[in-house]
């Protein structure tokens, strides 16, 4: 839903997008660029192609001293991002996804502590990831699929960014907040962004999962200025509020201790 929102948003402004093509090759035509595919010519200003990430570790010589690697060319770590050989550490890209610079630099962080002796701290399960769009998108915790796959009970709650009186005078005509919230709970699990700020605004989301705030404290506690973007959590936790009245908690009956 998230990714179908910034699709729409990137489609205004002109970006075409080709799914599940396979590409042959691409030819440069002075100012155009044509791509060529198994049944179909593209001729664009600019193309671009992704494809996922492989890690370039092929010509480190990680054989010779016993590190080793997975089939995407990651090197395997343990929590402490040991390699198999004990005195060495591999931190960042090279070991694969979440593949992101904070991630990073908190995975170089727990490695130097545990190399030196220092605190054996672990990486954090909870994490923002963004993506540099235009506009921006970004998530931290789980998402709707994730949820229905383990079968665990939620709501949504969602806040449109022409609904914000911020969004309104920019000119944000795409955008959304959504909020993931557990049934049972009552807290947020999962903050999805697409839209202006939506990298900072995450933290926010972040910050609640972190705290384990209830969606109600939200809607009857927390004051946002206005008007904002940030405002969007209220909208979203309002209506997710609204939502949980129609599914109320759910609670495991006791059992009663055998005679």
């Amino acid at each position: 839903e998230i990714a179908e929102e910034l699709k729409r948003s990137m489609e205004n402004m002109g970006v075409e997008f080709r799914l599940g093509y396979k590409l042959d090759h691409i030819e440069t035509c002075g100012p155009k660029v044509k791509s060529h595919f198994k049944k179909e010519v593209i001729e664009s200003d600019l193309f671009f192609f992704s494809a996922g990430r492989v890690s370039t570790s092929q010509k480190l010589g990680l054989e010779r001293v016993g590190v080793e690697t997975n089939d995407r060319g990651a090197i395997s770590v343990n929590d402490f991002f040991q390699t198999a050989v004990p005195n060495i550490y591999a931190a960042g890209d090279i070991i694969g996804p979440p593949a992101l610079a904070c991630t990073s630099v908190e995975q170089g962080r727990i490695a130097m502590c545990h190399a030196f002796g220092g605190p054996k701290l672990r990486f954090p399960k909870v994490f923002p990831m963004g993506v540099y769009t235009i506009p921006e998108m970004s998530s931290v915790g789980k998402t709707e699929e994730e949820l229905i796959a383990e079968g665990k009970p939620y709501v949504v709650g969602k806040a449109h960014y022409d609904e914000l009186a911020r969004g309104y005078i920019r000119g944000d005509h795409y955008g959304m907040l959504k909020l993931i919230v557990c049934r049972e709970t009552h807290k947020i699990i999962g903050t999805h962004i697409v839209g202006s700020d939506a990298a900072n605004l995450v933290h926010i989301g972040q910050c609640f999962m972190m705290s384990e705030t209830p969606i109600d404290k939200i809607v009857d506690e927390v004051i946002f200025n206005y008007p904002t973007l940030a405002e969007a959590y209220k909208i979203a936790a309002t209506q997710a509020a609204k939502e949980l009245e129609s599914h109320p908690r759910e609670f495991k009956k006791k059992e009663k201790p055998a005679a």
